[in-house]
């Protein structure tokens, strides 16, 4: 039924990534943070050079207000992030990282690469390329739809 079904086969390499994370972060009793706060961690470490508000996860996420905002409150309580007051606005906060959650990000990030490793094993350079290539076209057939 779903043979050749880019949507479910799409869907179905997600999951089992996730479950392949969890199972091996409660193995080793080690995840410090949800997938999604892990989202935001890394989207904040790549733009780590310029100020980040919430408005910018809302729309890099696709989330609504409601949910970053519960979510970033869990992360602040947890000592993930911080929320400073922005001197030219006053009612919005720019969101850095705290020390320790670049610690446990770059801890998470040596477990992504072996991950990535066994997800490539037994795959051709030539293959990865394709899936590569195709994965872009993807993307970029979905963003100009969106547009």
């Amino acid at each position: 039924m779903y043979d050749n079904d880019i949507l479910y086969e799409i869907k179905e390499i997600d999951m089992l990534i996730i479950r392949k994370i969890l199972s091996d972060a409660k193995k080793n009793k080690d995840l410090p943070f949800s997938p999604i706060q892990g989202k935001i961690i890394n989207y904040l470490v790549e733009k780590k050079e310029k100020i980040v508000y919430q408005r910018d996860l809302e729309k890099f996420l696709s989330l609504r207000r409601s949910t970053i905002s519960g979510i970033l409150q869990t992360m602040e309580k947890n000592n993930f992030i911080k929320r400073l007051d922005v001197l030219e606005d006053g009612r919005v906060k720019r969101i850095v990282l705290t020390q320790k959650s670049i610690e446990e990000y770059s801890k998470i990030r040596r477990k992504c690469a072996k991950i990535q490793q066994d997800i490539a094993k037994g795959i051709k350079k030539e293959d990865l390329d394709i899936f590569f290539k195709v994965s872009k076209q993807i993307k970029k057939n979905l963003k100009e739809e969106s547009d």
